[in-house]
């Protein structure tokens, strides 16, 4: 997935218009605990020192998370590439792959209790939040400034959230209300 020109490319996503989630403070640095890692580093560094100390090639990682070398080559090199571009899939590999855990590794924590609890689907966990809302689907869809047929496909689909970047989770947690964890650690359906 390619971030061009700001849009998204992927099931008719485009970035919001005048709406934008609100800012959590989050630092762009974030600690991943790991051998060697005593100080605050930048998430990119981390995954290449991490990648280095497990002997694995940059080619052979891409391959194991199905990125492209130059997709790989991005994340290690950008700060944002990981949470700005890089699908949920594919961080979700590299956490894997890496031994970091995902929530810590995109800076959203580890999960909690209420996120290991919840045994509600993602799908089924944004439907009832936008109805709590009492919005549709079409007046979501304008808010956060997508198609409605995003939104249709991630209520239908527990997975279809995890082909966007996790900044598309954190829109639609904000725009719903809801904690980034409920729905990076709900159950598949």
């Amino acid at each position: 997935m390619e971030a061009t020109d700001g849009r998204w490319s992927s099931d008719g996503a485009r970035p919001a218009r005048s709406w934008q989630p609100p800012t959590d403070n989050t630092p762009p640095y974030t600690h991943v605990p790991g051998p060697d890692h005593t100080m605050t580093t930048p998430r990119h560094r981390l995954i290449e020192q991490r990648r280095e100390q497990l002997g694995i090639g940059v080619g052979e990682l891409a391959r194991r998370i199905g990125v492209s070398l130059n997709e790989y080559y991005d994340v290690e090199s950008y700060e944002t590439e990981l949470t700005m571009v890089l699908p949920l899939k594919n961080a979700r590999s590299l956490a894997a792959v890496l031994g970091f855990e995902l929530g810590t590794l995109l800076g959203a924590g580890p999960p909690g209790g209420a996120q290991k609890t919840n045994s509600k689907p993602r799908h089924v966990i944004l439907v009832e939040a936008r109805q709590r809302l009492g919005v549709s689907t079409s007046t979501m869809a304008e808010d956060i400034g997508f198609e409605e047929i995003f939104v249709h496909s991630i209520e239908n689909n527990s997975e279809a959230l995890d082909t966007y970047p996790y900044e598309v989770l954190k829109i639609v947690s904000s725009y719903l209300k809801l904690d980034p964890n409920d729905l990076l650690y709900a159950p598949p359906a």
